[in-house]
This record gives structure tokens, C-alpha cells and sequence, in this order.
């Protein structure tokens, strides 16, 4: 496999930044979620990038560790997936008094409550407010995957193959079909969305082999037609327009560059902390503000804000303090 020229991260950087940004709206709405008009499909269809992104990114740089030489991959990939699954078991651990609560809420403290919290940390990747999990798992089963095309030496564009047609018959059976034994994964791994990461992931190991280029403002028009294209709600061309979106900011990050290595470094240290906490600020937000004080943008500026405030307490002290080395 060829590798390509250096590429600057900086862009990346800053895009995991705005992306860490958007996850923390999806999940604390301060839009709303029953907008119609068009700058709010807009809106909408630019936050359904965010996750996708991460995926394609994550995809892309673990591309730059691997080579032609499939033993020392295989030494690579097992290391990508210790490191992950030992990381999503910490914060699992870190979430687990949320997740306890959340049983309390719904009465199953009991063997039940146990075996369904079981089920979530293994097939799922999420319980109650641990949302921002699931794509750590996800991550850990597409390098098993990943793991298993190195052992067979198939061709990556063989594997982004496999995980188009994942994507595809996940999107097929989830909104036409319904066939009974994908309903029985869905037993297993709840909306199987898990499986719905692997294509960008594949994409982003692809792109990186084939070293493709686009100049900047081809870029910027493509993602300005893909967000429109998402705005129309057409099934299936919609959900695709969100890859096609995701790849134009992947590219848009290429072209920005900078020699500001302290800047990228905060950017990507911020935006870790944020994807991993604002769920923690966010309960502690509806938890404890009383709800006829709740104001729409509430929930997203005291998370984004508490998160920025974390993030540099990290930034400051993470190489002093062991444990936040451990769990950022």
C-alpha cells in the first residue's frame, strides 16, 4: 500500500472541535425537535454529520498505522481494540451510577434490571445517559472485522463492500422489511445502529489508501448540496447524502492548515472530554434545575460551557494527574 503525502491535522482538529459540539446538541435539543421549516431541516441535517465524521475520521487515521505487512496489522489492530475496549470499560464504570438510577426509575433493580444492563454494555453500547457510548463499541466490533479481512488479506475495497451492504440491509429491513431474525438482532443490539458505523469507518480506510484529494471550495459545494439533498427526506437518498456530507467536511479539515500545534492539541483534547461528559452535565442539569426554569438552549450551554471548563482543567493538569490521563 502506498502511502500518502503528510497531511496537517489541524483542520481535523477543528472539526472534531465543531462535530463534539454538535453531538452535545443532538442529545440536549436546543432547537427543539419538532421544527419544519427549512432552516431547521438545515440545522438538522448538518448535526446528523457529526457522528458519521468521527466514524470517517476515526477510519482515516487508523488507515495511516497500517501497512502491506499484515502480521505487524494484525499487531496494530489488537492494540486499537484493547485500547478501545479497555476505554469504553472505564466509562462504563464512570456512567454506572447513572445507569443504576435509571434502573431505579423503571422499577428493575433486580436480576432483570442486571441482565438487561449486561445486554446493553455488550450488544448496545449504551444505557441510561451513557448515549455517546455506543460508538466506542461500535469502533471495537469493526476491528474485529477489521481484524478477520487482515487474517483472510482482503482488499479494503472488499471490506468497504461488506460494510455497504451492512448499512444497506440494516437501512432496508429497519425502514421497509422488518424480516424476523434481523428483528431478533434488534433484540440483541436494540435499533442496530451499532452495525451502521462500519461504513464510515471502511470509507475512511479506503479513502486514505487511494490518497484522494479535492480542492477546497469543490469541498465546500459539495457538502452545501448533500445538506440540501438531506432536507428532503427522499428514504435512502437522504441517509446517503449524510456520507456524502461527512466526506466534504472530512476534506474541508484537509485543506485547513496551520503550524499551531498547541491550538490542534486543544481543539482534540476539548473535544474528547466533550463527547465523553456533556451527558453527565446535561442529568445534572434537568436533575436539578427546576423544570419552570428550564429554558429551551438550557441544557446545551450549561453542558457545552461545564465541558469547556472540564476540558481545560484537563488540559492543564492531565499530565499531572494519572487517572485523567487514563480516561482522556
Amino acid at each position: 500500500m502506498k502511502k500518502p503525502r503528510t497531511v496537517t491535522y489541524f483542520g481535523l482538529d477543528l472539526f472534531k472541535f465543531l462535530m463534539a459540539i454538535c453531538v452535545v446538541a443532538i442529545h440536549t435539543h436546543p432547537a427543539g425537535t419538532d421544527g419544519t421549516g427549512f432552516i431547521f431541516k438545515m440545522y438538522d441535517s448538518f448535526l446528523k454529520i457529526a457522528v458519521p465524521f468521527f466514524f470517517f475520521t476515526s477510519g482515516y487515521l487508523l488507515a495511516h498505522k497500517l501497512s502491506d505487512d499484515y502480521q505487524l496489522n494484525e499487531t496494530v489492530i489488537t492494540g486499537f481494540i484493547k485500547k478501545l475496549v479497555k476505554l469504553y470499560l472505564i466509562w462504563t464504570l464512570i456512567y454506572m451510577p447513572l445507569t443504576l438510577y435509571g434502573l431505579s426509575l423503571d422499577g428493575e433493580l433486580s436480576l432483570k434490571g442486571a441482565a438487561i444492563t449486561l445486554r446493553n454494555i455488550l450488544f448496545k453500547g449504551e444505557n441510561y445517559f451513557s448515549w455517546p457510548l455506543w460508538y466506542m463499541l461500535s469502533l471495537v466490533y469493526f476491528g474485529l472485522l477489521l481484524w478477520i479481512s487482515n487474517r483472510f488479506k482482503w482488499r479494503y475495497e472488499i471490506l468497504l463492500i461488506i460494510t455497504i451492504l451492512i448499512y444497506v440491509l440494516n437501512f432496508v429491513n429497519v425502514n421497509f422489511l422488518g424480516v424476523s431474525y434481523l428483528d431478533t438482532l434488534k433484540k440483541v443490539f436494540g435499533t442496530t445502529r451499532i452495525f451502521s458505523g462500519f461504513v464510515f469507518i471502511a470509507l475512511g480506510l479506503f479513502i486514505y489508501q487511494r490518497t484522494l484529494k479535492s480542492r477546497f471550495w469543490w469541498a465546500i459545494l459539495a457538502l452545501a448540496i448533500t445538506l440540501y439533498i438531506g432536507t428532503l427526506s427522499i428514504p435512502l437518498l437522504s441517509d446517503l447524502m449524510v456520507i456524502g456530507a461527512a466526506i466534504a467536511i472530512f476534506f474541508i479539515g484537509c485543506n485547513i492548515t496551520s503550524d499551531n500545534k498547541a491550538i490542534s492539541s486543544f481543539f482534540r483534547k476539548i473535544s474528547i472530554v466533550m463527547f465523553f461528559t456533556h451527558m453527565y452535565f446535561y442529568f445534572l442539569y434537568i436533575s436539578f434545575v427546576p423544570k419552570d426554569l428550564h429554558i429551551q438552549m438550557g441544557g446545551f450551554l450549561f453542558s457545552l460551557l461545564a465541558t469547556l471548563f472540564l476540558g481545560d482543567l484537563v488540559i492543564k493538569y492531565g499530565d499531572k494527574v494519572n487517572i485523567l490521563k487514563t480516561i482522556f
